[in-house]
This record gives C-alpha cells, structure tokens and sequence, in this order.
C-alpha cells in the first residue's frame, strides 16, 4: 500500500484496478495477449480463420500462418509480404526470424 502509494484509490475498504496489459501469473494474461496480437494484425489486413482458431491469413498478400502462444508458421509467396507480416509484428514486439 506504501510502496505503491494506494492509500488515495481505497473505496469502501478495496482498490479496484484496470489491466490494460498483460502481467507475469496473471490468469488471464494469455487472452489479454492474444487480443493484443489479433487487433494489431486485424488493423494491418490480416483475419482470422472462423473455422480454425490461430489461422491467419491476409486479405490480399500471399501470406497464410498459423499463431500458437508465441510462435509463428508462415507460408508466404514473395519475401515483400513476409517482410510486410514481419514490420506489422515489429511494432509491438521483438522478433527473432
């Protein structure tokens, strides 16, 4: 409570907080993350599959991959769009290729 100097935002004996990202052991930290990921590529022009939950694909590059946790499969025609999928990512997060 002193540390964090919360004394002020006490209501009724509780402190109520909103995330807005995600925290290390935090339950819901893998959903928070993915919404993250799924708005950034749904911005960029990439939708997910309706049938097959991780599956993306661009709604007019040659790029089709699969998104599981924090790991990628691409199948791309044309290194520009893999390039393209690489700086939409690159905004949010470091990337090892």
């Amino acid at each position: 409570m002193t540390m964090y100097k919360l004394a002020p935002l006490v209501k009724n004996g509780h402190v109520y907080v909103r995330i807005e990202k995600g925290m290390y052991g935090l339950p819901y930290a893998g959903k928070i993350a993915n919404d993250i990921v799924v708005a950034l590529l749904r911005a960029n022009g990439y939708h997910q599959s309706s049938n097959t939950p991780g599956l993306f694909n661009h709604i007019s590059r040659p790029v089709t991959f699969s998104l599981v946790v924090d790991d990628f499969g691409v199948k791309y025609t044309g290194q520009e769009h893999a390039e393209h999928l690489i700086a939409t990512l690159k905004r949010l997060y470091v990337l090892t290729t």
